[in-house]
């Protein structure tokens, strides 16, 4: 007979643990993670929420120019590797980034 597939790799745990964090920030649904380094990342998600992490994940900002107004729900976020960024969300919603996160439009 012929051989069965190659065994499949032995994958190790995922070094995942928990982060203390301001509980405030989430106590909203998140939706979106992107990973821009192995350092940085945002999280995006509804009341106009958008977390920035620069240790990571260790803690999480949010983004001072957002989640005050509760406008929008964000959904997902995309970064080129030249600091050009883009977060999505519902209602045709989509704010730019043309420095890698610290200004939005």
């Amino acid at each position: 007979p012929p051989p069965g597939p190659p065994p499949r790799p032995a994958f190790p745990p995922l070094p995942w643990s928990a982060v203390q964090t301001d509980s405030a920030i989430f106590e909203v649904q998140m939706y979106g993670v992107k990973w821009t380094g192995e350092e940085e990342a945002w999280i995006v998600g509804e009341q106009d929420t958008i977390l920035h992490s620069t240790d990571a994940g260790m803690t999480w900002a949010l983004h001072p120019q957002f989640g005050r107004g509760f406008r929008y729900t964000w959904r997902s976020a995309s970064f080129g590797p030249d600091g050009r960024g883009l977060v999505v969300g519902d209602a045709r919603t989509a704010m730019r980034t043309l420095d890698g996160g610290s200004s939005w439009r």
